[in-house]
């Protein structure tokens, strides 16, 4: 698309007490938008714009991770989800009332496809199964996981 060529975007990268951080900005006009994603402990939290799915895969790629959690479905917290799943082969997991709409089509205003581009659809787990597998030892039988989650580490307290 032609309007991908006039937005300006800028990536940074930085790493903060063992956090490493990826800012992505977007602008056009007056207007500038801003995602970010983290990579603690081996679990990306977030996945990025597809818009910007290069500069991202490069983080990714510098990265060990083995696991990705996803805070909420919009394109600019999901756009690289696919990728993650289809070339580094990761299981991505988030709250369990969205997971049937990130596997279908993108479907949201222009404006935002503009931004942050089309994401590809992806199959994730809900994050309960995470959680489970991870900090507690569990299985993935853990029932329905309902409402907002939060990751909290055993020793430190709530994490995100």
């Amino acid at each position: 698309m032609w309007i991908h060529k006039i937005i300006k975007k800028r990536f940074e990268a930085e790493t903060v007490n063992n956090v490493h951080i990826a800012k992505a900005t977007a602008s056009f006009q007056g207007v500038r938008l801003t995602v970010r994603c983290f990579i603690a402990d081996g679990v990306l939290i977030d996945t990025g714009a597809k818009s910007m799915e290069s500069e991202f895969a490069s983080f990714f790629q510098q990265h060990d991770i083995d696991q990705v959690v996803i805070t909420h479905y919009h394109e600019d917290h999901t756009g690289c989800a696919a990728f993650l799943q289809q070339t580094m082969g990761l299981p991505i997991y988030m709250n369990e009332p969205m997971i049937e709409y990130c596997r279908q089509k993108a479907d949201y205003p222009l404006y935002r496809k503009i931004f942050w581009g089309k994401r590809d659809p992806f199959a994730a787990e809900p994050i309960c199964v995470f959680l489970a597998k991870r900090h507690m030892g569990g299985d993935s039988d853990t029932g329905p996981c309902c409402g907002p989650c939060r990751l909290f580490e055993s020793r430190n307290g709530p994490a995100v």
